[in-house]
């Protein structure tokens, strides 16, 4: 989906197939969307723990904050 997504699932389509998929309604976009979200989440814990071992979370939920922000999106012409 997204261009850093790991998750096997989401990087066997792409981008204009899985719009295709939510515009007609079909229950696979949910479902790939779901694993894509449960894939995010699941990494940003895993690195939130990380982090918080290492001493390191304040700095670095400022940096996951800016990378996240609605701000930073652009738009793909």
């Amino acid at each position: 989906m997204s261009g850093g997504s790991g998750s096997s699932r989401c990087r066997n389509f792409s981008k204009a197939y899985l719009r295709h998929l939510f515009i007609a309604g079909e229950i696979l976009a949910l479902e790939l969307a779901s694993i894509h979200n449960l894939y995010f989440y699941l990494k940003l814990m895993r690195t939130a723990r990380e982090k918080i071992i290492e001493g390191r979370f304040s700095e670095w939920k400022k940096e996951i904050l800016k990378s996240v922000s609605l701000n930073n999106i652009t738009t793909e012409a």
